[in-house]
């Protein structure tokens, strides 16, 4: 979801706690946060990061990208301690805020993750942009439905592939196909980028709130805990079952009161 303000976009102003400030999820979208934010309580600040719009310059790379964030977040929270967090792979750009924040001698408090891979564990990060949209489209359908998207023919362009899938009823029909083109670009990008960041080791404690469910058998199973625990051995990862799977965990309006409830402890 690009925005065309440069700002921070507010969710919930006001209370008597420090703000939270939500990363958008690897496709550019940060309206999860809206959502959940209805289920945190009321006396937490709420605050949500955009992508750059439509024609900025890409960044070079994750650490270009953050810097880009805190601007945005220290125009609302001048100083430390900062709590931020992430679902899906944007909260790899998640930890890369809090990664730079610290090295400004800034404080973290609290880093969530919501279900989000280690970037070596990144679905399709070396696969074509192509490829990355229709295993993205065909990811979204049920399983009694997948099937009728291997149609989707690597060969065609992109603008053809967004019709094809629209005419499917896989993909919004109301979207502009050159807008949802370089938009695609962008979460292409996003892709490769956060599939070659290497992190290092933070002095914090991450909260990590885990989908219960595997995914459907289509799927590549990935251990998402278990892949940042590989990485970094040394990191303090407190990590919470959540009922649903990576995309119900957060859409099931149960499932993601579970969360929000997860995610007010975790706060305290």
């Amino acid at each position: 979801m690009f925005h065309p303000h440069a700002g921070a976009i507010t969710v919930r102003v006001g209370g008597s706690e420090l703000p939270v400030f939500f990363v958008p999820s690897g496709l550019a979208d940060y309206s999860y946060a809206i959502s959940l934010a209805q289920q945190i309580r009321v006396s937490c600040p709420i605050h949500v990061l955009p992508w750059s719009a439509i024609g900025d310059p890409l960044p070079h790379s994750i650490e270009d990208m953050a810097e880009r964030m805190i601007p945005l977040i220290q125009a609302i929270q001048p100083e430390g301690p900062y709590r931020i967090a992430g679902y899906s792979s944007g909260g790899i750009l998640a930890y890369t805020i809090a990664h730079a924040l610290i090295c400004k001698e800034e404080s973290v408090e609290f880093l969530g993750f919501i279900d989000v891979p280690a970037p070596h564990d990144l679905l399709y990060k070396n696969k074509d942009i192509k490829h990355y949209f229709i295993e993205h489209v065909k990811a979204v359908v049920s399983e009694s439905e997948c099937h009728k998207f291997d149609i989707l023919n690597k060969g065609d362009e992109l603008a053809v592939l967004i019709k094809k899938a629209q005419k499917l009823g896989g993909y919004d029909l109301n979207v502009d196909i050159s807008l949802e083109t370089v938009k695609w670009q962008a979460i292409y990008h996003f892709s490769q980028i956060a599939g070659a960041y290497e992190p290092l080791p933070l002095p914090i404690k991450l909260s990590y709130f885990y989908a219960a469910e595997r995914e459907p058998s289509h799927l590549p199973q990935i251990d998402m805990v278990g892949g940042w625990r590989e990485l970094l051995p040394d990191l303090e990862i407190c990590s919470v079952s959540i009922p649903g799977r990576h995309v119900s965990m957060m859409e099931n309006v149960s499932n993601r009161k579970h969360l929000a409830e997860a995610f007010d402890r975790a706060l305290l």
